[in-house]
C-alpha cells in the first residue's frame, strides 16, 4: 500500500489500481484478484463460505429474541451479547431451535 503525494486525494479505481482515502489520507493499492465468482465455488472458501453463514444466522437468531424484549429495556449491548453467544452455540453444533430456545433464557437473565 502506497501513500498517494499531493493535495488531492483521489478515490477512484484506475485499471488495476485502487485509490481510496483512510483517516484523512490518500492511498493507493493493486486491485484483488478475488471475485465473487472465486469466492463462492472454490474449495479454496468453503470455510470462509460456512463462517459466513453461520455469523448470518447468528444475527438473525439474535436479532428475532431481541426484538422480543420491550423497547424501553432495549440496549445494544444485549444485542451484542446475545449475537455472540448465538454463533457460539452455532459453531458448537446446537440446532437453531435450540440456539433461539437459550438465547431467550439468556435474555431473560440479563434484566
Amino acid at each position: 500500500m502506497a501513500r498517494q503525494a499531493g493535495d488531492t486525494i483521489i478515490t477512484k479505481t484506475i485499471d488495476d489500481l485502487v485509490f481510496y482515502k483512510m483517516d484523512g489520507k490518500g492511498y493507493v493499492r493493486r486491485k484483488s484478484s478475488l471475485t465473487r465468482k472465486k469466492f463462492k465455488t472454490s474449495h479454496r472458501f468453503a470455510n470462509s463460505r460456512k463462517n459466513a453463514e453461520r455469523f448470518a444466522k447468528g444475527n438473525r437468531i439474535a436479532s428475532e429474541v431481541y426484538h422480543t424484549i420491550p423497547a424501553t429495556e432495549r440496549q445494544y449491548l444485549m444485542f451484542l451479547r446475545l449475537k455472540s453467544s448465538a454463533i457460539a452455540l452455532l459453531k458448537a453444533g446446537t440446532a437453531e431451535s435450540e440456539v433461539k430456545r437459550k438465547l431467550t433464557a439468556l435474555d431473560h437473565s440479563l434484566h
